[in-house]
């Protein structure tokens, strides 16, 4: 059934009494999300805690003391993740593992009130360890069902960034108590944050709640459709980064013992991307033409082919020599193959008007000869 007026002042009383209580759950609520392959980790323990909550001050509340070290039995939370190099502080959201809480309001009307807190996004932040100095962004949404006022409530999205910086009076008027986020140190150190904007568009009703009751109720105690469930956060405590730092891009070993990383032998280029090295230039193959028949006073054309089997460009000269003089040809013919390639050059030998009879003309480079056989006719 849906109300928006005609509840007294009781039920308003009433719907404080379990929202401080639920917002001192999801405001600090423990994360404790990791990986496996976390070089560093980041964890934030408090023992000490105040929220406010701006629109609950009407009613006579809205400061409330969530974590109190004087307690006969105090409780800590910790926040914890895992820390790169360059300070990014992260905690997966499959990993957010917060138990099912129930609170009893002590009022039997309303009896108790189960409260289940999920990360709707991973959580991130930045730590500085130089300066001690943290920020974070806690992405959550929160269910609460209240069997007792006939309604179950989805309030979402709730996020809250919190820093080590800022002041905030917790206190009243007549008593202030202003709490500072505080950069972290070996003493300890102190987040301080806030949540804005989370009116009653932001609350659902979850089935078989009667459409607009968890907005009618909640949005009848903040004063309105307009106003804003806004609040703040102090959460102090200690630090401790455990783990050591991986090693720069582009480096192995040890933090701070790295050195630059190199291909294993026999490769070349710049980790992750090595190469096998070249092999250096081979001469696999010479070829020349086998027959070659060229007239007295005249010339004939001699084909030599160059293959290079190895993995770099080969260069050099073709030795070339005549066994008869009166069969002529050039010393040497210059030659450039590219790995695996093979090149042919075309020479031009020469006969003498004197020449006669046969010759060899053997061609060489690289450790390999080949010969023609050179026929003189007249």
């Amino acid at each position: 059934m849906r109300e928006n007026s005609g509840r007294p002042g009781r039920v308003a009383k009433k719907v404080q009494a379990f929202l401080l209580a639920l917002v001192a759950v999801f405001a600090f609520t423990a994360v404790s999300a990791t990986s496996a392959n976390a070089a560093q980790k980041l964890k934030l323990t408090f023992d000490d805690s105040w929220i406010k909550v701006d629109s609950l001050a009407s009613l006579g509340g809205g400061t409330f003391h969530a974590i109190d070290p004087e307690d006969e039995n105090p409780i800590t939370m910790a926040l914890e993740g895992d820390l790169t190099n360059d300070g990014a502080f992260t905690a997966p959201k499959a990993a957010f593992d917060f138990p099912t809480q129930t609170i009893d309001t002590g009022i039997p009307s309303i009896g108790q009130i189960d409260l289940i807190i999920e990360a709707v996004q991973d959580i991130s932040g930045q730590y500085n360890e130089t300066t001690g100095g943290f920020t974070a962004q806690l992405p959550l949404r929160l269910e609460v069902n209240a069997p007792g006022l006939g309604m179950a409530c989805e309030i979402s999205p709730l996020n809250i960034p919190v820093a080590t910086s800022g002041t905030k009076d917790f206190g009243t008027v007549s008593e202030p108590n202003n709490l500072s986020g505080v950069p972290y140190t070996n003493e300890g150190g102190s987040l301080l944050g806030s949540w804005t904007d989370v009116g009653v568009d932001d609350v659902k009703d979850i089935e078989p709640t009667e459409p607009g009751t968890c907005q009618a109720l909640i949005g009848g105690l903040i004063g309105g459709e307009d106003a804003s469930f806004d609040g703040s956060i102090w959460l102090s405590g200690t630090r401790e980064v455990t783990g050591v730092k991986d090693c720069p891009a582009g480096q192995v070993g040890t933090f701070p013992d790295c050195v630059d990383e190199k291909c294993p032998t026999g490769q070349v280029g710049t980790p992750p991307n090595c190469q096998n090295e070249a092999l250096p230039p081979k001469v696999g193959a010479l070829t020349i033409t086998k027959k070659v028949t060229v007239k007295k006073g005249k010339k004939a054309k001699v084909k030599i082919t160059v293959k290079n089997t190895g993995g770099k460009t080969l260069t050099g000269k073709i030795a070339l020599k005549s066994s008869n003089k009166q069969v002529k040809a050039p010393k040497t013919v210059a030659v450039s193959v590219g790995a695996g390639k093979s090149v042919t050059k075309t020479v031009t030998i020469s006969a003498t008007k004197k020449a006669k009879g046969k010759a060899n003309l053997t061609a060489s480079i690289g450790g390999k000869k080949a010969v023609a056989k050179v026929t003189v006719k007249k």
